[in-house]
């Protein structure tokens, strides 16, 4: 009874500390984006060849149309 009751608890906190920072993260990303929407602008420094810098840039325009690369 005790080694279930253990594991239980385990399993609880588990729980709590894998989905917590995922809310935590939800709240960060509107502000963040929110604030991006404020800048209109976003500088892109990349190491990649041309044509993968340029899919990233086209993907990245094509989910938030209203900040400019």
């Amino acid at each position: 009874m005790k080694l279930r009751r253990r594991q239980s608890f385990f399993f609880v906190l588990f729980i709590v500390f894998t989905l917590a920072p995922g809310v935590a993260w939800a709240q960060d990303r509107d502000a963040i984006i929110a604030k991006a929407k404020e800048e209109k602008e976003f500088v892109y420094y990349s190491t990649t060849d041309i044509r993968d810098g340029t899919a990233m840039v086209h993907a990245f325009q094509k989910k938030y149309p209203y900040v400019r690369l």
